[in-house]
């Protein structure tokens, strides 16, 4: 078999050098989709014949990894054959994207990037242990800006930013009139990139394509017009398409050759001086339905799973180092593989395929069900290995899993009377404390009094930092916040028409706009300690109630708010859609965040200026506004974990972060906002409904300067990870730390356990400076930088504390050998 698919391919490349005198052109061809999206029985069977039959044919995937578990079973035929043919020294067949679950990535954490190809890879060579990981390239809008960064780490150096076939979700900019750019990330990192040409134009008449697609006579003429000299189109059709070699119909440009991206990088990488591109996250112009009940759902079941999984393998470490602990790798396993399969792009753009009971969204939920039950039941596992053996009293552990230390005012329920305290706590870095029953009552008793009084009418919050001003007759509207450390500085844009924290929309029964400052609030005062305040606000929008409830501490700088809406009804609500629902009308409803319910913040007078979090990066916007409603004038508008608002002046912002990744409205005309519903019709004419309450949580932080003086990367980890409270029984007073930064900017991203080893993944937020401490507290054999690939380098010390050499935004992953501590 081996040697016959060396004479096939040489017979399939013989007519290779008779067309290079003329202008040659090259095409991407392959297949993208698996088990769970598309890829029916028989269908390696039908790969294997038709590359059989076509002998100068060549194809690169992007098939789900589990896929091959099914087909060794069903077609072990077939799937030997195949086998033997992806992993042939001569092999026409690449894998392109070996991630576990064909993740979107821009919409989720870098560390859940890493797991998608770590995890991917690992299940492919499972099945095909020689394959290589070489280019990567998705028949989906699946990048992100930091992509060249991860993709470096596993030894890739190639990388295409073009999506041709499959633009229903979005497309990036095109950038470059050359065969090649740098794509550079924003730690300094590359991959040598094929972008969406400058010249390469979105099909007319089309909402899903560009003219790549089909290797049109245009597109290619365009390209060689613009400067490119070996133009190269692409489509990898959906796995279940029966055609074969895509390019059959009339009219595309000859001649053309089929390749893999690999052997087209290596041909031609050397043969210019390409240009370099620091891609924003805002070249990735994306749209989803964002504000629609059922991706909000989805949305919200993965960042919580995304933000408990690295939590639970920190406090299990812990478990393990400390206390023995057994590590449940198959466990974890099962919890990662849930969360990978949550993030498939399939899940976030059509989650209403599939049968009741078996759509995208009701397998999101039942995989997140999974990994939450797995990471919960390891964090209760792990704080019971804390309890001793003899009597003693019970009282509460609570874990901090960052590399810093936190004192924070945090709240308990006793397991008993479920009466609610709370107290300061104080955690080391990377560490726990307990703290007995006895001295938290304590504590809680010498408090007494409470930080809200009423005023005329209006609810007044005094807490260390801000003065804050509530009023009941503007719908609970903040009316004032002042920042007692920046000389009571107002963060209110008094001259704005629009309420702080409140609702604004567009109801399609009342025809209009709808204001939530237009009726009265009831206020109630759910807790007033010296520590802490809770306030709920209840009020109704368009008939509908709704509760806002208000988090301050005594010295804290987040603001936490939670909203609920209690539907009575499916309302529509956003931009109604005129006449019937068009796939090629690029006007589409739900494109039109300004007329989505969503929550305004009037905060920086004439709008100043965005920067944005995405994963490993942060991005200046370089829009004057969010606003568009035609598929091809997408721009970003997408708030992964917060927005930062500054004035033009740099002097004060705000930031606004949020539960889980959706969009955000900014203009120069128009307050920072946060999309909160949309009900109408959406991708495909699909009826996106209200089914049930409309429940998110989102914080602010007013600030001086910009993100950097503020460091709301740390904010955002705080709040993202916050302190882990667990009741335990017969536990003594104690307190522990394992790994401490020297100075704010460092990120712990990921700690586990790896057979002898103590695997800590540390990432710059983009706040430190390139170089900081790490120090371990134990003692060890022997450390290592490991790269995702497995390449090692070398550890710098210094008075046994760790050099950190990272740049901004860039990751490095350390290797501890037996770690040993007390």
């Amino acid at each position: 078999m081996r040697n016959r698919w060396k004479i096939l391919l040489f017979g399939g490349l013989f007519w290779v050098p008779m067309t290079l005198n003329a202008q040659q052109s090259y095409f991407i061809d392959g297949y993208h989709g698996g088990v769970y999206g598309h890829y029916p029985k028989g269908y390696t069977r039908f790969m294997v014949e038709q590359l059989q039959r076509h002998s100068d044919w060549k194809i690169n995937l992007e098939i789900e990894p589990e896929t091959w578990d099914r087909e060794r079973i069903e077609d072990p035929l077939h799937y030997n054959a195949f086998a033997e043919m992806i992993q042939d020294s001569v092999s026409r067949i690449e894998y392109v994207n070996p991630s576990y679950a064909q993740s979107y990535l821009f919409n989720c954490s870098a560390e859940s990037t890493i797991r998608q190809f770590s995890m991917g890879l690992e299940k492919l060579r499972e099945h095909f242990p020689n394959i290589s990981f070489r280019s990567y390239s998705s028949e989906e809008p699946c990048f992100t800006a930091a992509l060249p960064a991860i993709l470096s780490s596993f030894g890739v150096k190639y990388a295409s930013s073009k999506n041709p076939n499959t633009c229903w979700g979005g497309y990036t900019t095109a950038f470059g009139n050359q065969n090649f750019v740098v794509w550079k990330a924003a730690d300094g990192s590359s991959v040598l990139c094929v972008p969406r040409y400058a010249s390469e134009k979105l099909e007319k008449n089309s909402t899903w394509q560009t003219n790549a697609w089909r290797h049109s006579k245009e597109y290619v003429e365009d390209a060689f017009k613009s400067g490119v000299n070996y133009p190269i189109g692409m489509c990898l059709q959906d796995a279940g398409w029966r055609g074969g070699p895509w390019l059959k119909m009339s009219g595309h440009y000859m001649p053309v050759e089929f390749t893999l991206w690999s052997d087209y990088f290596r041909k031609y990488e050397f043969t210019v001086q390409p240009q370099e591109w620091r891609m924003s996250q805002e070249d990735i112009r994306v749209s989803l339905v964002w504000g629609a009940q059922v991706l909000q759902k989805i949305a919200q079941r993965v960042r919580c799973v995304e933000n408990l999984l690295p939590q639970v393998e920190k406090i299990a470490t812990m478990a393990h180092l400390w206390k023995g602990l057994n590590w449940e790798s198959w466990k974890l396993k099962e919890a990662w593989r849930g969360l990978l399969l949550s993030q498939h792009h399939d899940c976030w753009i059509v989650p209403y395929n599939g049968q009741k009971g078996e759509s995208w969204a009701d397998k999101v939920c039942d995989w997140t069900s999974v990994s939450k039950h797995y990471g919960n039941e390891i964090i209760n596992c792990s704080a019971r290995s804390f309890g001793d053996n003899v009597i003693a009293p019970d009282g509460v552990l609570v874990f901090n899993t960052l590399g810093y230390p936190r004192k924070e005012v945090i709240t308990v329920s006793h397991p008993k009377t479920h009466k609610e305290y709370a107290f300061y706590a104080e955690i080391p870095a990377m560490g726990y404390t307990s703290y007995l029953w006895e001295e938290i009552m304590q504590q809680s008793q010498n408090t007494q009094g409470g930080m809200v009084t009423e005023r005329e009418g209006k609810y007044v919050i005094d807490t260390e930092k801000y003065n804050v001003v509530i009023n009941p007759e503007c719908g609970g509207a903040i009316e004032s916040l002042k920042v007692k450390e920046l000389g009571n500085k107002e963060f209110i844009d008094k001259t704005s028409p629009y309420a702080f924290n409140t609702l604004r929309g567009y109801f399609a029964e009342q025809k209009e706009f709808v204001n939530s400052s237009s009726t009265i609030a009831k206020v109630t005062i759910l807790l007033n300690t010296p520590l802490k305040v809770r306030v709920q606000l209840d009020g109704k929008i368009a008939e509908q109630p709704y509760s806002q409830i208000l988090s301050f501490t005594k010295d804290g700088n987040l603001i936490d708010c939670e909203l609920r809406i209690d539907w009575s009804n499916n309302m529509r609500i956003g931009k109604e859609t005129v006449g019937d629902f068009k796939a090629e009308n690029p006007v589409k409803a739900f494109y039109n965040d300004k007329y989505k319910l969503h929550l305004l913040f009037p905060s920086i007078v004439n709008g100043g200026v965005i920067d944005k979090n995405a994963p490993l990066d942060v991005c200046r916007s370089r829009e004057e506004h969010t606003f568009f409603n035609s598929w091809d004038k997408i721009k970003h508008n997408i708030i992964l974990n917060w927005v930062d608002n500054t004035d033009e002046e740099v002097q004060n912002g705000i930031s606004l972060f949020s539960d889980h990744t959706t969009s955000y409205l900014h203009g120069k005309d128009y307050p920072l906002g946060l999309t909160v519903q949309y009900s109408g019709l959406g991708l495909w004419g699909r009826d996106y409904k209200i089914m049930e309450p409309t429940v998110i949580h989102y914080a602010i932080l007013p600030h001086a300067g910009d993100w950097r003086a503020a460091d709301v990367p740390q904010y955002s980890i705080c709040w993202n990870e916050p302190l882990c409270v667990l009741n335990v029984s017969n536990i003594q007073k104690a307190s522990a730390s394992l790994f401490e930064f020297s100075r704010r900017g460092y990120e712990i991203m990921a700690c586990y356990m790896d057979r002898n080893d103590t695997c800590l993944r540390v990432a710059n937020t983009g706040v430190g400076n390139e170089t900081a401490e790490l120090q371990i507290r134990g003692d060890y054999e022997c450390l290592q930088w490991v790269e995702l690939d497995g390449h090692t380098t070398e550890v710098v010390k210094v008075d046994d504390k760790i050099q950190l050499s990272i740049p901004p935004f860039g990751f490095k992953t350390l290797y501890i050998r037996n770690l040993c501590v007390k």
